[in-house]
């Protein structure tokens, strides 16, 4: 078959899994910013040929969705580091989650949503390390959570799930160190959707009532 030809043949679910983890293995060795994974993984969703697809990984060592369909699943990264430094940083939508995410939430918070992120093994470990702001951890219900290793400092540690986990679903195991601000685990909720702010709001309101 001919370049062009080629280019113009549907791509699959796998063939855009695979330019996922394409994409996230290159973050994670720095060769993309986080806000270029994030766009580029939106336009991944929704490519249909494979010319849609090579188009986003042509200017990365294995250029082509001929070679990026062959890429092994341990090129996810290990760790995916998040590090709000000055702003928010935010993990959401369709995205491949490694084995493990260490979240550090400086001037910023972090916010990891799972409610559509891709998890390919059973088990994966947030390291949220809240030194100044806020880590949350929105998870789908069903999911599996543990924050046994979730030491809270001056922010609590609010694990605010409550759906029966099913025994197939992905577990997320916190573990933490303690720092000034908080951890909160949560479901997406339709409408109005509950921030670690509007919870910070809250508890402040109590405390004045009292």
């Amino acid at each position: 078959m001919t370049e062009e030809p080629r280019k113009a043949v549907r791509a699959s679910d796998a063939d855009r899994e695979a330019v996922a983890r394409q994409l996230a293995a290159a973050a994670g060795e720095g060769r993309i910013s986080t806000g270029e994974l994030r766009t580029r993984l939106a336009q991944v969703y929704e490519s249909h040929t494979y010319g849609d697809l090579e188009r986003l990984v042509e200017d990365l060592p294995e250029i082509g969705l001929s070679r990026a369909r062959t890429v092994p699943e341990h090129t996810i990264p290990e760790t995916l580091h998040l590090t709000a430094a000055l702003h928010d940083v935010h993990r959401r939508g369709r995205w491949a989650v490694p084995p493990r995410i260490r979240a550090s939430a400086g001037r910023g918070s972090v916010h990891l949503d799972f409610t559509e992120a891709v998890i390919e093994h059973d088990e994966v470990v947030v390291d949220a390390r809240p030194n100044w702001r806020n880590v949350e951890i929105i998870v789908p219900e069903g999911y599996r959570v543990s924050t046994e290793e979730a030491v809270p400092g001056a922010g609590d540690v609010h694990d605010l799930t409550s759906a029966e986990p099913r025994r197939d679903a992905p577990r997320i195991h916190i573990v933490s160190r303690p720092g000034l601000g908080e951890i909160v685990v949560r479901h997406p909720r339709p409408g109005r959707r509950w921030s670690v702010r509007t919870l910070a709001a809250r508890r402040r309101a109590r405390r004045t009532d009292r």
